[in-house]
């Protein structure tokens, strides 16, 4: 075609796009796919029928001071609870000693995290967002499974700016300190005695002049 006709194709509205268009950008190339290392990678997946739920629900309990909600609990693995009606709040269980599907090292993070793992090496993750039961089911195994899920990669050691110092810098650095200490101690004293000796030198001026 003719420059003149190109020129008027290409600075219509319709095709001013393709003027930004690079030519080696037109042909699709293939990228090499990268390698990530991501949680999802090694995700853990809680077996449901190894979890002890609880099922409870507010109830009224007559005290000195007026009622007082209490819940009715009723205790167990999951699959003794598929007909339970009327109890919406749930509390999901697990001990970290007799899980087997967990990793050690997932373990030890665990435990080191003392917000999720109490005094008696258990996880509890409780739900009551909900009315239904079944949504505050599905609400607390997930928040189990984030928890779990959440320590799977180790975290990223901490790089220290200054490096730690050695025991011998650590004493030469604190004899440096005693030494300035002393010095500012000498300088106080010897301000004091300079002190002392003008009182002196006023004191048998105004003597004389008597």
């Amino acid at each position: 075609l003719n420059k003149r006709l190109w020129s008027r194709v290409l600075f219509k509205p319709t095709f001013r796009p393709l003027l930004f268009i690079r030519p080696q950008m037109t042909s699709m190339t293939r990228l090499p796919l990268m390698s990530f290392t991501t949680k999802q990678d090694h995700e853990i997946v809680v077996p449901v029928n190894r979890v002890e739920v609880t099922f409870s629900k507010p109830h009224a309990v007559p005290t000195k001071h007026g009622l007082k909600s209490e819940p009715i609990k009723t205790t167990g693995t999951l699959d003794d609870f598929l007909d339970v009606e009327g109890k919406p709040h749930v509390e999901v269980k697990i001990k970290l000693s007799e899980c087997e599907w967990i990793p050690d090292d997932v373990k030890k993070r665990l435990r080191h995290n003392t917000k999720f793992v109490n005094a008696e090496d258990e996880m509890v993750v409780a739900s009551k967002k909900f009315k239904s039961q079944d949504k505050n089911l599905t609400e607390a195994l997930k928040k189990l499974r984030e928890r779990i899920n959440a320590h799977v990669v180790p975290p990223k050691e901490r790089k220290f700016p200054v490096p730690i110092p050695e025991p011998e810098v650590k004493e030469q650095t604190v004899k440096v300190k005693r030494m300035k200490s002393e010095i500012k101690n000498l300088r106080t004293d010897i301000q004091k005695v300079k002190k002392e000796i003008k009182k002196t030198k006023k004191e048998l001026a105004e003597e004389e002049n008597k």
